[in-house]
């Protein structure tokens, strides 16, 4: 037993646990633009070594476990889709809902399960050190990658989508095969991450670093024209800013200086679509590419349209969980979700929900959305529990980009079933503020 001991160590689980995390959020990332079915392979070499290094952890240390409804509902979430598979495969007598569903059950077992369980981890012990290091190599590689983008974008071809003239770009397959709404959340998701990593850094240059960094990110995203996306990315940089201004002012005016901060980045970052547009406009016209209308899109307008269309197919998504016994309480599995909600509208809707509550109710069933949204809401409570005690302003500041995911997802399904490098930012970071809190009401 003691030289086993030597070998099962907690710590090696840890790290074992972090590079499948970080190599399977990569894949995901890069599934949108290229082939990566032998990445997938090692991929999964991977995740059956770390499964089986963690059963001997347990039965090697057995560790005392207490369990509570925030750490069981990965396994609630990830039970209710299995079972979702089992039952349309017997209903409808067919292998394909397994053939079909298994990259998408494993996809669903790392996040909930490895990365989910990384993030609690990391809040309550700390990240580690050969983790933190890798993260950075990551961001720093997507940003060099995007930063090559936007230098050859004036000289590449653009692509001009018929649906309202949506810009997407076409550089080495990047944005090819990708809808302009999936380049947006992940630029969001860079954008955030290094506004927060800015704003945490104590010394100058790394900070200098990461706001260069989310500068290129934000221009990313405002090329995509994805609406949502930048929308939910203000709501994200004004409330860091104003955390950031409002731990800084001291006297009787801090709040109206907080706010006055807040109005002016917000300012700033609205007005700031405008000097790229022109950037790039001006940047095409002198390398002569001056058939590229670069435009951006009238967010008011176009968002009132959008919203009402979205709320007929929250409808439609409402309709098709009704449909029978069975698909209310066991979904329809999310490849079936675009079929069931076409055959819901009698064909006059043919695209997924466009809200994570609904996809998850039609995809699962009725059970798992509601456990979902009880989840929901005590991370939301968790998240308030912290800022209300003047917890750390890294808390915080986390606290607020978890709000931001979260409203991005009432308009959109990315946090499960279809591999957005968002969904393992979110649960990471609900994963460390369940870990965080965890420690506390152990200590209390």
């Amino acid at each position: 037993m003691i030289r086993i001991k030597k070998l099962v160590r907690k710590d090696v689980l840890v790290l074992l646990t972090g590079t499948l995390a970080v190599f399977h959020a990569m894949i995901a990332l890069l599934s949108f633009f290229v082939e990566v079915s032998a990445a997938r392979t090692v991929d999964a070499v991977l995740g059956g070594i770390t499964g089986v290094y963690a059963v001997l952890v347990f039965g090697v240390f057995r560790p005392r476990l207490r369990f509570s409804f925030r750490q069981c509902l990965p396994v609630v979430l990830l039970f209710c889709y299995a079972v979702s598979v089992i039952v349309m495969s017997v209903r409808y007598r067919t292998p394909w809902f397994w053939e079909n569903n298994a990259q998408g059950l494993y996809d669903t077992a790392v996040l909930l399960l490895a990365v989910y369980s990384l993030g609690r981890c990391s809040g309550r012990d700390g990240i580690h050190p050969a983790l933190r290091v890798v993260l950075q190599l990551c961001l720093l590689a997507w940003t060099a990658f995007m930063l090559f983008v936007l230098i050859r974008l004036p000289q590449s071809p653009v692509i001009r989508l018929p649906n309202r003239g949506m810009i997407v770009f076409q550089e080495s397959r990047l944005y090819l095969n990708c809808h302009p709404n999936t380049t947006g959340v992940i630029a969001m998701t860079a954008l955030l991450i290094c506004c927060f990593m800015a704003f945490i850094s104590k010394k100058r240059v790394a900070k200098g670093i990461y706001i260069l960094f989310a500068c290129v990110h934000y221009a990313v995203l405002v090329l995509s024209n994805s609406r949502t996306m930048l929308a939910a990315s203000l709501i994200g940089f004004a409330g860091l800013t104003a955390v950031t201004a409002y731990s800084g002012f001291r006297g009787k005016y801090r709040l109206l200086l907080t706010a006055g901060t807040a109005i002016i980045s917000i300012a700033v970052f609205w007005m700031a679509r405008d000097w790229i547009f022109w950037l790039f406009r001006t940047a095409s016209m002198n390398s002569g590419v001056s058939a590229i209308q670069w435009e951006s899109r009238d967010l008011v307008d176009s968002g009132f349209t959008t919203f009402n269309g979205r709320i007929t197919g929250f409808r439609y998504a409402l309709m098709a969980m009704g449909d029978d016994l069975q698909c209310f309480l066991t979904g329809v599995t999310p490849p079936v979700v675009k079929l069931a909600l076409y055959k819901a509208s009698a064909g006059a809707w043919n695209m997924y929900t466009h809200n994570q509550f609904l996809e998850i109710g039609v995809a699962v069933g009725v059970p798992a959305m509601v456990c979902f949204t009880v989840w929901l809401f005590l991370l939301g409570k968790d998240c308030a529990g912290l800022c209300r005690k003047g917890g750390k302003r890294r808390e915080v500041y986390i606290s607020l980009i978890l709000l931001a995911f979260a409203l991005v997802n009432m308009l959109e399904a990315t946090l499960l079933f279809y591999g957005y490098i968002l969904s393992y930012v979110f649960f990471f970071m609900a994963g460390w503020i369940n870990g965080i809190r965890g420690g506390e009401i152990k200590d209390a």
